[in-house]
């Protein structure tokens, strides 16, 4: 039986790419299929909570297995059966944590696996969450990866996300709860970026732009992507227009503020030499 921990420890200083966007109708796909086109990085689709289950509870068992009750109770069950007297209390042993954080750690660089057996660069795009104490997770397990973050305007954003609700029959839409979970990711994503001096924040509208696309690709260090992909045909669908009032509450909002701070990074990540 092969080591479950082989192929982790074979990738996890490897340079993986993780594409997180502001919601949906942000190009994440067209970012993916760019990237991709490459062959050197197998960039999955959208993983619905994975990534953030594994590391929640890779920090679940590793604060169980620090907690000085448990430290204490496997200690004195270990040494009650090497004498084969448990009188000693040990009601809170569990143990292995350590391997068990291993195992759980390596399960990331499983489920990303390229199928294409050369390919040791892996990834996923996300348009959902991504909590900061998983990036940091991600980071910490992967200390060479790439962190990119796609976003786009708001007010060009909403009726494609409309649109979507229209194709899956959604009929319940509410501009205040986007404009939230906007304002949020965005946030998050900023506030690790900061921590972390990274500046890769890309509008999708930069995704049309050849001289845009060779700087991403050479910060990811790609040598060659396909270059038909740098059309208007990989963008966002576009959406109906504005509804009465939508435009004013978006300008006002947090979420529009936030979307220029955006912008501000990203201007610097094309003027970073």
């Amino acid at each position: 039986m092969k080591n479950p921990l082989a192929y982790h420890r074979a990738v996890e200083n490897e340079q993986h790419v993780f594409l997180l966007c502001i919601k949906p109708r942000s190009s994440s796909t067209a970012f993916q299929r760019i990237i991709n086109s490459s062959n050197t990085v197998w960039i999955w689709g959208e993983p619905r909570g994975l990534i953030n289950q594994i590391a929640n509870l890779s920090q679940q068992i590793k604060n169980v297995g620090d907690n000085e009750a448990t430290k204490l109770s496997i200690s004195q069950l270990y040494h009650s059966y090497n004498d084969n007297k448990h009188m000693l209390f040990y009601p809170n042993a569990i143990g292995n944590s350590d391997t068990t954080v291993e195992l759980v750690n390596s399960a990331i660089s499983n489920l990303l696996k390229p199928w294409a057996p050369k390919l040791k660069r892996f990834g996923f795009k996300d348009v959902e969450q991504v909590y900061p104490h998983t990036l940091e997770f991600l980071k910490a397990t992967y200390p060479r990866s790439y962190f990119m973050f796609c976003f786009r305007d708001p007010l060009k954003q909403w009726p494609s996300v409309c649109k979507l609700f229209l194709e899956n029959n959604i009929t319940e839409k509410n501009l205040e709860v986007f404009l939230n979970q906007y304002y949020w990711m965005a946030k998050g994503y900023i506030d690790f970026s900061k921590k972390n001096n990274i500046i890769s924040f890309i509008e999708n509208e930069d995704l049309k732009n050849v001289n845009s696309v060779n700087k991403i690709i050479n910060y990811l260090n790609i040598p060659m992507i396909d270059l038909s992909l740098i059309n208007d045909n990989v963008g966002s669908l576009h959406g109906d227009e504005l509804e009465n009032g939508e435009e004013e509450i978006i300008l006002k909002s947090d979420a529009y503020k936030i979307y220029n701070e955006m912008k501000s990074i990203s201007k610097s990540f094309y003027e970073f030499k």
